[in-house]
């Protein structure tokens, strides 16, 4: 209030509410989805019940209301996600966790999980749009553990028809394939494997967990199979 001479004053805030404070504070309204015009009225009165009046604009625009979308929102660790441009923002602000990952739409971000359990991540964004209005939005990403394969053997050489005896050591699986090299294959926990023919044979295990994700291990050097030998002693 910027008026002078006057002791007492009339507020119209053009919302149907009214005032007589000198200066007073009024929060402004609005749901409409385009730009709403208030007509503010000030009438100021002297001592004398001279009056002058004032009349101005108050524009309120609309509140944003943005949402997030993510390609993918869920997935094995680690999670790769786009998110992408949202009609009408001009400013961007990401982060997770308290920690800021970027400033504008179109945007990758990669999700870890070294746990053993299912992790959540909620994502927000501060945005604003040309009229620098702001709007909060949050987008959950799930983000699954990655199971880790492992094993061990009895013996790096064996003989033909020996008995190999596989120890899974794997973690957070909850199906195994073997590839034993000769063909042959498994899905038992900690399976035993003979080779019939003689030669080196890779082997590999493939563990998956319940969500799918899955992982991989094969021994650094092969199994070698040997022939059973024989020795002959003149009489």
């Amino acid at each position: 209030n910027t008026s002078s001479g006057s002791s007492t004053y009339k507020w119209d805030f053009g919302d149907g509410t009214n005032s007589t404070s000198s200066a007073p504070q009024h929060k402004f309204i609005s749901t409409s989805a385009t730009d709403k015009t208030f007509s503010v009225k000030l009438k100021s009165i002297s001592s004398n019940s001279c009056t002058d009046s004032i009349t101005m604009n108050l524009i309120v625009h609309p509140k944003p209301d943005f949402n997030i979308t993510s390609k993918p929102d869920r997935g094995c660790s680690p999670v790769r996600a786009l998110f992408s441009k949202i009609p009408g923002v001009k400013k961007y602000t990401w982060s997770y966790n308290n920690i800021a990952f970027g400033s504008s739409g179109d945007i990758y971000n990669t999700f870890q999980n070294l746990t053993t359990t299912t992790k959540k991540v909620t994502v927000q964004l501060i945005a604003a749009d040309a009229n620098t209005c702001l709007d909060t939005a949050t987008k959950v990403i799930t983000v699954y553990p990655k199971p880790t394969a492992r094993f061990s053997i009895s013996s790096q050489t064996i003989l033909v028809l020996e008995e190999e005896q596989f120890t899974n050591l794997s973690t957070s699986a909850a199906s195994y394939t073997w590839n034993f090299g000769d063909n042959g294959t498994s899905t038992i926990y900690s399976p035993k494997h003979t080779y019939s023919v003689e030669g080196e044979y890779p082997v590999t295990l493939v563990v998956t967990s319940d969500q799918g994700c899955r992982d991989t291990f094969s021994l650094a050097d092969k199994i070698v199979v040997i022939k059973e030998t024989d020795i002959k002693m003149p009489n």
